[in-house]
């Protein structure tokens, strides 16, 4: 059989490839075929001789594209699979198709990253693009169907988008501190009912299981070991994120208080290292001054520096200021008034008269 017509061809690269191109939901079948012997019937339209086939299955992440996507990666495929034929020819190749989805590509429009990939690979080839009717297109429709069990029938059914496993339990949740709230007001009872009259806390439950809340919210005893607990919850846990100073309090605050809560929240949050390690600084940091250096044993105003204040309103004719500040062991300034025309004699003269 593989001696009889009709057999499959040699492509011969001075003639124009056709590619026929199909996709189902799950394959995607082609043929590379070249026009071959002369229809007596039909002289000017040559029979088309198969030059070879190529089917292949989608993969899952594959079968989920939309049908554009399907069509257009069957052109991908065939051309890339083919591309030591294809890469480089003398005429354009046709690309028959027999969905009209391809006119999707026409227009303008913002690619994925995805299709920005295929793009460049169009890039590399010369070709055109023509609609044939399916009835005529049965060849690589029947190839996009390969005989496989998964059809893609029962794709993406029952799936977890986000196991739980992959959630991080807060095992310290707000019920299991509010019971060691109360654990500790009941070791602290004698002070809760101070709280009670200076707080106006009030007061719930039986003898043996006094409550004390503030506002609906339990009053937390001064117990520094339950208190990094309740912070444990809401500001150190992988859940809380390390929130900033406001966030942080205003979730406590929600739920729990004690006396001054506020200052010491916003204590906790400036003190917490890894909050301190990744906080943003929003303002520059400012370049320290420069201090002129002297040595230890440096006399009053033997190290000076001089400056002029100029352009000055005039007060009793002068509208300037020379400064001269000492940068030994006084650290003084003194300010002698002059004229914005004061010259280096000038003010020679005054550090004559008023320094030295």
């Amino acid at each position: 059989m593989v001696c009889e017509r009709p057999v499959l061809a040699q492509p011969d690269y001075k003639k124009q490839f056709i590619l026929h191109t199909d996709a189902s939901a799950y394959g995607v079948g082609t043929i590379l075929l070249q026009e071959g012997e002369i229809n007596p019937f039909k002289p000017l339209k040559p029979k088309l001789h198969p030059l070879v086939y190529f089917l292949a299955t989608f993969t899952p992440t594959e079968r989920n594209y939309n049908v554009y996507e399907r069509e257009l990666l069957a052109v991908i495929k065939a051309l890339d699979h083919w591309r030591i034929h294809l890469g480089w020819t003398h005429k354009p190749i046709k690309i028959v198709t027999d969905h009209a989805n391809l006119t999707f590509w026409k227009s303008p429009r913002k690619l994925n990253r995805r299709l920005a990939r295929w793009h460049t690979i169009l890039e590399d080839y010369w070709y055109e693009v023509k609609h044939a009717p399916g009835k005529t297109h049965t060849m690589a429709d029947f190839l996009s169907r390969p005989f496989v069990d998964d059809k893609g029938e029962h794709d993406n059914e029952d799936v977890v988008m986000i196991p739980p496993a992959l959630f991080i339990r807060n095992l310290t949740t707000t019920s299991a501190l509010n019971s060691k709230v109360h654990w500790a007001q009941w070791q602290h009872r004698s002070l809760m009912k101070e709280w009670e009259n200076t707080y106006k806390l009030t007061k719930s439950g039986s003898m043996h299981n006094e409550q004390w809340d503030k506002d609906s919210r339990p009053a937390v005893p001064p117990d520094l070991h339950l208190k990094r607990q309740i912070m444990d919850a809401f500001h150190n846990a992988p859940t809380a994120g390390h929130p900033g100073r406001d966030k942080t309090i205003r979730q406590v605050m929600q739920r729990f208080w004690w006396p001054s809560m506020r200052t010491w929240l916003a204590d906790y949050v400036s003190g917490c290292a890894i909050c301190q390690q990744n906080k943003i600084l929003t303002h520059r940091q400012r370049i320290p001054i420069y201090r002129i250096p002297t040595t230890e044993n440096t006399l009053p105003f033997q190290h000076v520096s001089l400056d002029l204040i100029t352009q000055l309103p005039k007060s009793q004719g002068h509208d300037a200021v020379l400064t001269i500040v000492d940068h030994g062991c006084t650290r003084a300034a003194v300010f002698l008034p002059c004229s914005t025309t004061v010259t280096g004699p000038g003010i020679a003269q005054l550090y004559l008269d008023n320094v030295y």
